[in-house]
């Protein structure tokens, strides 16, 4: 169904460039006794500030993404994989920026089975473990890596760009939230943070994206592959626009800070949404929901990455997913 795969994108990236920007808008104060004298708005400034310095962390992932499906109603066939819950992804992995390293694991959960994948990059090369196998793939896909990396949103030392390029669109990332707000303190991992959270206008977001699809400065946003997929879920009418900026019923970011070096520890986006009136009837589908979770530690400690012994060529994975490329984008690999 090609309008709900717009809408996840369109989701997705939203929840992604507010968590990018949400440090630009005015603080409406605090709301519990226990949050600090800090605003808002300064405890995000200061997380942008520190994470410039993070060249090393251990991440961990946990995404969900579930669908509402009606059981009177025969659903999409290519979304039948949500009839059994959520598809759910998780993932582990140690990152360093420069020079680029990564060793990690990804876990796919959906229909009942769980697919797992390693990720390996060192000395400018990268790896996937797949089904207890190790391929090794070709230069371009790590320079394609790398370009991503460069050109992501939530890279912190990229955001004067990131903000200069969206006003630049006239999109202006202060109108981005109908609340911002100190909700207090708490522990993550032994460490004091505080707990800043945002209710996101998804009307003016989901807008502005809409500005972005239609300009080739966003390439400098998010990247050339994740450009050419926009661009492919362009042309929609005013009507679908209308429409999607009415689909979420809620959105939330939510950042907890470390309140010793301003690291951010831990992020949740919530969203959900309501597919009834975006041809949800006939689809079986009548609501969406995604929850991201991703967590900070380890910070600043050393990389260490050591490359599979004796892997597969890449054409041989290729061969397991169909001949198509595992990784997707336009790699042409």
């Amino acid at each position: 169904m090609r309008k709900t795969a717009t809408i996840l994108l369109i989701a997705l990236l939203a929840l992604t460039l507010v968590a990018s920007a949400c440090g630009k808008k005015k603080s409406e104060g605090s709301s519990s006794p226990t949050a600090p004298s800090m605003s808002a708005q300064d405890i995000l400034k200061k997380a942008t500030e520190a994470g410039s310095g993070i060249k090393s962390s251990q991440v961990g992932l946990d995404m969900a993404i579930s669908l509402d499906m009606s059981a009177s109603a025969s659903p999409d066939p290519s979304l039948q994989v949500f009839s059994q819950g959520p598809v759910k992804i998780t993932g582990d992995m140690a990152t360093q920026v420069e020079p680029m390293a990564v060793d990690g694991t990804l876990s796919l959960g959906m229909a009942g089975q769980t697919l797992s994948l390693g990720i390996k990059v060192v000395d400018n090369k990268m790896y996937m473990d797949w089904m207890g196998t190790w391929y090794e793939a070709p230069p371009e896909v790590t320079k394609a890596l790398n370009q991503q990396q460069t050109a992501s949103p939530g890279t912190t030392q990229n955001y004067g760009d990131l903000m200069s390029t969206l006003q630049s669109m006239g999109i202006d990332p202060n109108t981005w939230a109908k609340e911002l707000t100190v909700v207090g303190t708490e522990q993550i991992d032994g460490a004091t943070c505080y707990h800043v959270k945002m209710v996101v206008d998804t009307g003016k977001v989901v807008e502005d994206i809409m500005k972005m699809m239609q300009d080739p400065k966003v390439t400098g946003i998010v990247g050339a592959d994740q450009q050419k997929q926009l661009e492919q879920l362009g042309g929609l009418s005013p009507t679908d626009l209308e429409q999607l900026k009415s689909l979420f019923t809620s959105a939330q970011v939510d950042m907890w800070v470390d309140s010793t070096n301003f690291y951010t520890r831990k992020m949740v986006f919530d969203a959900k949404l309501d597919l009834s009136a975006a041809g949800g009837a006939t689809s079986g589908v009548s609501g969406m929901g995604l929850n991201m979770t991703v967590t900070q530690s380890a910070f600043n400690e050393p990389v260490t990455v050591t490359a599979p012994e004796s892997p597969q060529s890449w054409k041989e994975l290729q061969k397991a997913f169909g001949g198509s490329n595992p990784l997707g984008g336009s790699t042409g690999l």
